[in-house]
């Protein structure tokens, strides 16, 4: 197994997450039997080696790092981030359609893709935990 490179921590302990052989139980949960034969079912784990964690790493260093330093330089721990308390969707939506559009226009002077990320993350965020918003 190769040496862990520190700026993607998850990404090789994840890849063993990968396996040869998938059986199936009566009642159809699916049971991995890895190359040891140790049998593990993972019906409702999400393929979280499937994800781009070198964007993700960008995506919080990038970004959520910006949006702390900007706006919750005196946040205390336990307590919401500035972009928990309750930013307006059209607000975000406008925002993030603005950064879309300026990466198409060709502009590349900041990372308009992952700030539109931020966007739909931000407004999945409000559509899980403040559906009535």
């Amino acid at each position: 197994m190769a040496a862990e490179d520190p700026k993607v921590p998850f990404e090789i302990k994840l890849s063993r997450l990968h396996h040869s052989n998938i059986n199936y139980l009566a009642d159809s949960e699916p049971i991995t039997t890895f190359e040891g034969g140790a049998h593990r079912a993972s019906a409702d784990i999400p393929p979280w080696s499937d994800m781009p964690w070198d964007i993700m790493r960008d995506l919080a260093d990038l970004v959520y790092r910006e949006g702390r330093e900007k706006y919750d330089k005196d946040h205390v721990t336990g307590t919401l981030f500035n972009w928990q308390k309750g930013l307006d969707s059209d607000d975000t939506f406008n925002h993030l359609l603005d950064h879309l559009a300026r990466y198409r226009a060709g502009d590349r002077s900041e990372p308009h893709l992952l700030k539109a990320a931020w966007g739909c993350l931000t407004q999945s965020w409000y559509d899980k935990h403040e559906p009535d918003r």
